[in-house]
């Protein structure tokens, strides 16, 4: 079974480093047919005629080319863009024709309103290759766009010795899977068989003729060959008669030049000198660094050094080698202790080699993170890969923990080693990753199980068959195959189940229109906008807002975004700050968590699609198996109407009987000052129902309309009311007559009367004119002191102010030619359209793995990109434009152009 790197990376919510961090395998799938070069291309294979075309478009084996039209040479017109399949058709160079002795004419649908001798004179004449560089290169069909896919078995290299960069042999390809060949020493058997794994831009191997091309190197047979010839060995003669037949490998047979780097085919002088020490990875163990000497300087380019430890080991290097760093770096960064180079013996002459005579010094490994995940080969040859984390970054080295079958080691390596390669390599090139005690999916995970087909299946809740009639609420959710979904913040497309039980609170003629499901897209705007489909589906909003809205004993979950939502009404602004997900694994219990709250079916929407059978049956149970608990405990009966006249209400005598006066008081002030915002509540349905009193006869009571109504949303910016309900009273309270007599003695002390005060009658202190008249004392009084202002200086002055920068123009959108009608891509088509961009083409994935199709992609923007997805600033800035050039393109083709709306064929 092969290792699941969405399963590892969403369970310990790692990330792996992004492929484009690794130069080797970018190198290997990058495609060598570049855009906008003039080529040639069959037209008819039986009568072996081919015409011009322009490279429009290269994703993977298929390419996109538009005939030359002899009527406008220029104008590139997608009535004549058409696929190519490179597997079957191929591409030539311009002038492939005239070489080989070919027709060059237009085809059919192309006939020109005039003759032409020679198509070639007419190219040159026209200014086509001015225009268009001229391909130089042919690709036959089946031939590859890549290394990856033109490197075959039968391609023959020259493989230098491991130790003696003077002796070579000759090799010959047995498979290549993502550029790891496997190769097979050139001999007399006529049989091939691997006798070592390489990547094919290892420094070992070169093309066939540098021994020719150069005199100082020979071939030199391999130990392992003279064992060969049934144990005895082959005589010098047979040898000879091999080396020779290097020199005569057809051109075919030869590794193509393009896969060898410039560096190693023109390598650079070094500067080191013999005895000079260094530090270098062990190269054994590679856990830590080791003291050598250079122990023989063989040519300008190259240099044999030897642990100073271990004098038997020696090691080939060059000054470019990513394996060696000066001693003072090691022991800066405490790979090396200064005291343990006391006890080392060296030679009196040995010096320590300096820090510029390391080439490799100069590039630093500063994109890679720590906890990022990858792919590391502990060997070629037995084609070990494992698992590897980042522990820590130094400068060109990487310390990295593996996961091995035999436990974990920590390793050192360069980030430019060609033994790195990005997560999900070697299941797409069919090879093993072992995965060690890196992850085990049993561990931490008892609800979620894997399949035969390696699908993880989530149980949601237990089933149950038969409807019991029980008190306590039953667990009726079957368990459905559910993905895991990786913990990123795109959401999968929310569905509305409208045939499953909606409660009271939404309308189920309301949920028929809501459209069948919304997304996918950013967690935050799908379920943004299914919860304001929900509230508009009910029939009063408020309630729905109310059970939603998040209190203020309970504040915001962590992970949660908190949306302000409103509801419908013609009279009050209905609103309340209501809780939203931000990552796709919340998704499912928040859409869970809805329901319950508002009392209907589970499966009434969420990221399942549920057909006319409800895996919950909740169209044939009782309906109180839908609430929640605390609402069956206080469970109310339905409302009903009662015919005559209302009865007086019977006050039954309480415990909290005595207090009903102050609480009646504090109702009303509270009722004067209504706030705007809703609460959170227990029940889900009103109670108007009367209760049974005393010998079992019904009493009826005045509504609570605080609780059923919507609060009020009157302003009086500031100012209190006058509590009217104090007024209308008969007599006032012994409290209210103390602070009259308080407020009026206050007064008398402030203005003291020539004669000493009179206390006011009881009468007067009644009277509804006295309590005004004090009150608007009060008040006077209040307004008559003066406001102190402080009048303050210039927050700044002109001269102050910096001078702006000028304005530039924006970026201009890229023109480009659509093959078909984005609003038709699926999310495969537009990763492969994006994979042909050479700035995003890294990102193309992300599409795919997200479900992002053609609608989604031309909604995107910028602030949309930077919230969503973690990317760089300026990786979000190229898939802007790319947005903002296809969406140009789709209303030029689409919408104003008239062209006819045909899905794409992508491969």
């Amino acid at each position: 079974m092969s290792f699941d790197w969405d399963l590892y990376l969403s369970q310990s919510g790692s990330v792996m480093v992004p492929e484009e961090m690794f130069s080797h395998y970018v190198a290997s799938i990058k495609s060598r047919l570049e855009v906008d070069k003039l080529c040639e291309v069959e037209v008819d294979a039986d009568t072996a005629q081919y015409w011009v075309a322009v490279v429009r478009l290269v994703c993977g084996p298929l390419v996109q080319l538009s005939y030359i039209n002899p009527d406008a040479p220029q104008d590139l017109q997608p009535s004549h863009t058409f696929w190519l399949d490179t597997k079957t058709r191929g591409v030539y160079n311009f002038g492939h024709s005239r070489q080989d002795g070919l027709i060059l004419a237009p085809p059919a649908h192309l006939k020109s309103s005039f003759s032409v001798e020679c198509w070639y004179d007419w190219v040159t004449s026209q200014g086509l290759t001015s225009v268009w560089q001229s391909l130089d290169t042919s690709f036959p069909p089946g031939g590859g766009l890549c290394p990856v896919d033109s490197l075959r078995p039968g391609h023959k290299f020259e493989l230098r010795s491991e130790l003696e960069p003077d002796q070579f042999w000759g090799v010959t390809v047995t498979e290549n899977r993502g550029g790891l060949l496997g190769l097979s020493y050139d001999s007399p058997e006529l049989k091939l068989s691997t006798d070592l794994y390489c990547y094919y831009l290892d420094k070992r191997l070169y093309p066939c003729g540098t021994v020719q091309k150069n005199t100082q190197f020979t071939f030199v047979v391999p130990e392992k060959l003279k064992e060969k010839g049934g144990g005895l060995g082959y005589p010098e003669q047979v040898w000879k008669v091999v080396q020779q037949s290097f020199s005569e490998i057809r051109g075919e047979l030869q590794a193509p030049s393009w896969c060898f780097e410039k560096e190693k085919l023109e390598p650079i002088q070094h500067g080191f000198e013999e005895r000079m020490l260094l530090t270098v990875i062990d190269p054994v163990k590679q856990d830590r660094f080791r003291v050598a000497m250079v122990e023989k300087v063989l040519n300008e380019f190259n240099f044999l050094i030897s642990l100073l430890e271990e004098p038997n080991i020696q090691i080939l290097c060059q000054g470019s080698s990513q394996n060696i760093v000066p001693i003072s770096w090691s022991i800066e960064n405490k790979f090396l202790e200064k005291a343990s180079l006391q006890n080392m013996s060296c030679s009196p002459l040995s010096k320590i080699a300096g820090k510029t005579l390391f080439l490799a010094m100069t590039e630093n490994c500063c994109n890679f993170e720590v906890g990022q995940k990858l792919e590391f080969c502990q060997s070629f040859t037995d084609r070990k890969f494992c698992i590897g984390s980042i522990l820590e970054t130094n400068g060109h080295v990487l310390t990295l923990e593996i996961f091995p079958e035999t436990g974990k080691y920590t390793i050192l390596t360069s980030w430019r080693s060609l033994h790195l390669f990005p997560a999900g390599w070697c299941k797409d090139n069919g090879l093993e990753l072992i995965s060690g005690e890196v992850f085990d999916t049993s561990e931490g995970n008892q609800e979620a199980e894997l399949t035969d087909d390696n699908t993880v299946v989530t149980e949601i809740l237990e089933a149950v068959n038969e409807v019991e009639q029980v008190d306590k609420p039953v667990s009726f959710v079957r368990p459905l195959p559910l993905p895991l979904i990786n913990d990123s913040s795109w959401c999968p497309p929310i569905y509305f189940n409208h045939l499953c039980y909606s409660a009271s609170f939404l309308s189920k003629h309301r949920l028929e229109s809501l459209p069948r499901y919304i997304g996918a897209g950013p967690v935050r705007l799908v379920m943004r906008e299914v919860l304001s489909r929900l509230i508009g589906s009910s029939f009063k909003s408020g309630a729905v807002l109310k059970k939603l809205e998040v209190g203020e004993d309970r504040g915001r979950r962590p992970d949660f975004w908190l949306e302000n939502m409103k509801g419908k009404s013609r009279v009050l602004l209905l609103q309340a700050d209501v809780e939203i997900p931000s990552k796709t694994s919340q998704v499912p219990a928040f859409c869970r968590e809805v329901c319950q709250k508002l009392s209907c079916c589970p499966y009434l929407f969420g990221p399942q699609l549920v057909g006319e059978e409800c895996p919950s049956a909740c169209n044939s149970r009782p309906k109180s198996h839908f609430q929640v608990e605390g609402e069956q405990a206080g469970g109310r009966n339905s409302r009903r109407g009662r015919k005559g006249r209302k009865r007086p209400k019977v006050a039954e005598e309480s415990a909290t009987g005595g207090d009903n006066v102050a609480g009646g008081e504090s109702s009303e002030s509270a009722s004067s000052s209504p706030s705007c915002s809703t609460t959170v509540t227990s029940n889900t349905t009103r109670d108007n129902s009367p209760e049974l009193g005393e010998g079992g006869k019904r009493k009826y009571g005045p509504k609570n309309w605080g609780e059923l109504l919507p609060p009020s949303e009157i302003r009086t910016r500031g100012a209190k009311l006058p509590t009217f309900s104090q007024q209308l009273k008969v007599r006032p309270s012994k409290k209210d007559v103390e602070e009259l007599e308080k407020l009026i003695a206050a007064k008398c002390e402030e203005s003291p009367p020539p004669s000493p005060p009179r206390p006011p009658s009881p009468k007067l202190l009644r009277s509804k004119t006295a309590q005004a008249a004090l009150l608007n004392i009060e008040v006077a009084k209040v307004e008559a002191e003066p406001e102190v202002k402080t009048e303050l200086g210039p927050a700044f002055t002109m001269d102050q102010m910096s001078q702006a920068p000028p304005y530039r123009e924006p970026p201009p959108i890229r023109h480009i030619t659509l093959p078909s009608n984005p609003l038709l891509w699926t999310s495969a088509d537009l990763a492969d359209f994006l994979a042909c961009q050479s700035d995003v083409a890294h990102m193309a994935h992300l599409f795919k793995e997200e479900q992002v199709d053609g609608q989604a992609f031309l909604l995107l923007n910028l602030p949309t990109v930077l919230e969503h997805w973690q990317l760089r600033l300026s990786e979000a800035i190229m898939i802007a434009r790319h947005v903002e050039s296809v969406k140009l393109a789709f209303y030029k083709q689409f919408v104003f152009g008239g062209q006819r709306r045909e899905r794409g064929v992508w491969g």
